[in-house]
């Protein structure tokens, strides 16, 4: 079995080897910060931005990058993307069309993690090609696998083209309703037949339901009905149905039932149990580092949705968590590099190098409402409304946002 290389300064240069699993928000955001701290370039723009490095590595670690998938999903997305081939195609995006990790030089394997030798530093995969087993050795890891989501808060595949040739299976019947956090709404033409849609911001109400929906917190001071914010409410014949019991005894009658307050599951099933807390979550300093007292722990990584970490799991936090991990990975690089023997910080007492701490994330969450949305931040008052939209959440449900700071539509943003 093949061990990773100690990087020595005092013998030929080596190349660390950065391992990130996981490349989604937070794994991308690791892989984007450590190509352009590796530079010499200043930190990106962040909320909560780590203290600067002021160093170029050369030559720049090995990046390689294991995922399921063949690409990123925008999962704040996923309601308009279910309701719009187009966005659909814009939303996933193949990791072989991402320019920046092209440049960036990082490596690109599509399989699923089975295992992670942390006294070896190896981990085991299943190559989505080949079907066979295979591992790969590093220096560091980033464990950045996020949650299970099921469909229809995710879609399913795990390839571009997959996803292409999915299709919304219409109920028999006149009317067909989905809805989505008030984005998608379906139904079928009683004239021609076929199946028809209503943007995404409208939303279609069998007879019988409650016009006085309210939508937004009580806080405001007022209730706000669907029909306040431009969501339209349509009288619609009935159609085969089925019913749904709330835990207060009312039924709710509808087309169809989507169920997305599934409870999330860790995707840490490849880790050792004994750095997982009790729901599978990993456990982390606050440098983020693996909390597990095994000396290898220092570096492995846990950032994103699987750390167990404050705040709501959301891409705003994974963007910080990959920020605040890929300065620490370039310290302890650094650091191992300057010791006159082939000592890594792995093998030797914590505290021999300063890493930076990854602060409290306080509680937030942005929700969009048709063409509002909702902003909740820890200690401040609840806000609402369309100019609020566009600054906080943008075009795409985010989509824009999170290109933007994960360079992913400039490649020449700092390479």
């Amino acid at each position: 079995m093949s061990q990773p290389r100690r990087h020595n300064a005092s013998l030929a240069p080596h190349r660390p080897h950065i391992l990130v699993i996981g490349g989604a928000y937070g794994g991308l955001s690791t892989i984007v910060n450590l190509l352009n701290l590796s530079i010499g370039n200043k930190q990106l723009a962040s909320p909560i931005q780590p203290p600067e490095l002021n160093i170029k590595h050369d030559p720049q670690p090995v990046i390689t990058l294991l995922d399921e998938r063949d690409g990123l999903f925008h999962t704040m997305g996923s309601p308009l993307a279910h309701l719009s081939p187009t966005f659909a195609h814009e939303a996933w995006l193949p990791f072989s069309q991402l320019k920046l990790l092209s440049r960036g030089g990082v490596n690109i394997l599509q399989g699923r993690a089975l295992h992670i030798n942390m006294s070896s530093n190896v981990a085991f995969y299943l190559d989505a090609k080949s079907g066979s087993q295979r591992q790969i050795a590093y220096d560091y890891l980033v464990v950045a696998t996020g949650t299970k989501r099921e469909f229809p808060i995710v879609p399913s595949a795990l390839g571009k083209k997959l996803l292409s040739r999915g299709g919304v299976n219409i109920l028999q019947g006149r009317a067909l309703h989905i809805n989505m956090s008030s984005n998608v709404a379906f139904y079928l033409d009683a004239k021609s037949g076929s199946q028809r849609q209503i943007a995404y911001d409208y939303l279609v109400v069998a007879t019988g339901t409650k016009r006085e929906f309210p939508i937004v917190p009580s806080a405001l001071g007022k209730k706000v009905y669907l029909e306040d914010v431009g969501v339209f409410v349509a009288e619609l014949e009935r159609w085969d149905s089925i019913s749904v019991t709330l835990s207060d005894g009312e039924e709710i009658v509808c087309g169809k039932a989507i169920y997305t307050t599934f409870k999330h599951q860790a995707r840490t099933k490849f880790l050792p149990r004994d750095v997982v807390d009790e729901n599978g979550f990993v456990k982390v300093r606050n440098t983020l580092q693996f909390a597990h007292p095994h000396h290898s722990s220092l570096s492995h990584f846990a950032i994103g949705d699987i750390a167990a970490w404050t705040g709501i799991k959301r891409a705003g936090n994974a963007f910080i968590m990959g920020q605040f991990t890929a300065t620490n990975i370039l310290k302890l690089i650094l650091h191992a590099e300057s010791q006159p023997q082939p000592n890594s910080p792995r093998e030797g007492k914590e505290g021999e190098v300063e890493l930076v701490c990854c602060p409290d994330m306080e509680p937030m969450m942005a929700l969009n409402i048709g063409d509002n949305v909702v902003v909740y931040q820890f200690g401040r008052r609840v806000q609402w409304g369309e100019e609020l939209k566009e600054r906080v959440v943008g075009r795409g449900l985010g989509i824009d946002v999170c290109s933007e700071y994960l360079c992913l539509k400039d490649a020449a943003c700092f390479l």
